[in-house]
């Protein structure tokens, strides 16, 4: 998996174990001289579904693990994705060394007592059509 991005790596682990997986972050090239890339929700790369387990990446190298953690963290938008069951995680690639061939990962789960932004106002109603049965 020479090359390969830690987005595509990730989306190889947890399709190993099981999950389908799909990558919600997009390239917008309207944004900026040169364009930049947008995560779902200011927060998510990939989202990988197995049976009721619905699990938001944030996929990054080593070196910007804990910048991708207080991203997450300031994001409000997080907490709805932890209220509605989801778990997210931030998912960093490295090799630990220069001559080596296996990647290595270390992830970080996101909870609500690590967020340190206002948790938003709920929404007062949610229209029936718009939960299901």
């Amino acid at each position: 998996m020479a090359g390969t991005s830690p987005t595509q790596r990730s989306m190889a682990l947890y399709k190993k174990h099981g999950y389908q997986c799909g990558i919600v972050e997009k390239f917008n090239s309207n944004i900026g001289p040169h364009g930049i890339r947008q995560d779902l929700w200011g927060a998510v790369d990939i989202i990988a579904v197995a049976g009721k387990h619905t699990v938001g990446i944030q996929a990054c190298a080593a070196s910007g693990h804990g910048s991708h953690v207080t991203k997450l963290a300031d994001e409000p938008r997080m907490f709805g994705m932890l209220d509605a069951g989801w778990r997210v995680v931030v998912l960093s690639w490295k090799k630990p060394g220069a001559h080596s061939r296996r990647w290595s990962w270390r992830h970080t789960v996101m909870t609500v007592e690590l967020m340190t932004c206002e948790r938003p106002e709920p929404v007062p109603h949610v229209p029936v059509f718009l939960t299901g049965p």
